[in-house]
Parts: C-alpha cells; sequence; structure tokens
C-alpha cells in the first residue's frame, strides 16, 4: 500500500519477515505517517535504525511490500533486553497477529538468543499495544511489568502522555522455542 501497490490481508499468502536495509526507510517513514497517534521521526532517525541496528529490527512484507515493522535495539549496559523503539503495522493488516509474529520472529533469532527482557514505552490508552505485551507475557509465562516512565510536562508538545514503561520478563530459551506454537 506504501509504495503505490495495495495489497489486501486476504490476498497477501504468506508474510516475510527480514532485516530492515536502507531502502526500507521511506516505506517505515510513509508507514508512521498513517499510523497516528505514533511520534513521525525524522528519515534520518529511521535511516540510522535501519544502517546500525538492523539486526534488532524487523520488517514484514505482503508480497513484497513493506506493511509492518519493528525498531529496536539493546541498551549497551542491559543487553539482556530489547527496547522496542516503535511499531506499526498497516491498517488493513492490524488485529491479524502481525506484530506478534514480528516479536516471535526477533526472539528466533540467533543472535538474539541472549534477550531475556522486552521493553516499551507505552500510553495508557494504546490499548493495542498493551493487549500485545501482556499476551506475550502469557505466552511465555512471564511477568510483564510497569512503571511510570515520564511525566507530560517533560516534554514540549501537549500531545504526549504519561508513558509507562513496560517490561516483558525474564524469558527463557524454552519459552522462545515454544513461543506461537
Amino acid at each position: 500500500m506504501l509504495t503505490g501497490k495495495i495489497v489486501k490481508p486476504e490476498e497477501a499468502g504468506r508474510l516475510s519477515f527480514r532485516s530492515p536495509d536502507v531502502g526500507d526507510v521511506s516505506a517505515i517513514h510513509a508507514l508512521v505517517k498513517c499510523c497516528a497517534p505514533l511520534d513521525v521521526n525524522s528519515r534520518f532517525c529511521y535511516l540510522s535504525f535501519c544502517e546500525h541496528f538492523a539486526s534488532t529490527c524487523v520488517v514484514a512484507e505482503a508480497n513484497g511490500v513493506v506493511i509492518a515493522f519493528i525498531i529496536a535495539y539493546s541498551p549497551p549496559e542491559r543487553r539482556d533486553t530489547l527496547f522496542i523503539w516503535q511499531m506499526a503495522v498497516d491498517q488493513p493488516f492490524r488485529q491479524c497477529g502481525v506484530a506478534k509474529q514480528m516479536l516471535r520472529n526477533l526472539l528466533s533469532l540467533h543472535h538474539l538468543k541472549r534477550i531475556r527482557n522486552i521493553e516499551a514505552t507505552v500510553s495508557p490508552s494504546n490499548a493495542a499495544a498493551c493487549a500485545l505485551f501482556h499476551s506475550l507475557a502469557r505466552e511465555c509465562n512471564t511477568f510483564l511489568g510497569k512503571s511510570l516512565l515520564s511525566a507530560a510536562t517533560m516534554f514540549d508538545e501537549a500531545h504526549h502522555k504519561q508513558s509507562k514503561l513496560i517490561r516483558v520478563g525474564p524469558i527463557n530459551s524454552i519459552s522462545k522455542t515454544l513461543i506461537g506454537r
């Protein structure tokens, strides 16, 4: 849909998952613009993730069209944690389990076997993200913790609400193997 091709979920066939590359920057940027209330970052920000953090990120494609992504990184002082910076799923593919499939894909990667915790900042009004992380915690038979991350007064923009830091973990290797079965 974002490249001029219209892909409907029922026509998509199997989704494919891969690490993003610099050629995906425009598609990721365009997808975020369609996914209010996500913050639209600069193209340079998305370029940086695609170039420097591709091994901890994933894009989902349907018939060669990017329909979803997760950009994430491991904080240097907490290498067992994957921090989800941003995720988006194109409207026609929402409520189809695409976001969870992307998380499963990331957790299954050999070079991310050290990951024991998933973190993300989530606005309390983002019911879909809250449900996703609760579901992931259930599947992994682990805990979901929430803590206040930032007060709205820390930001200049009025649209920022109080965000919660969500932490799913610890995720053990057996849970990673069984996730989604």
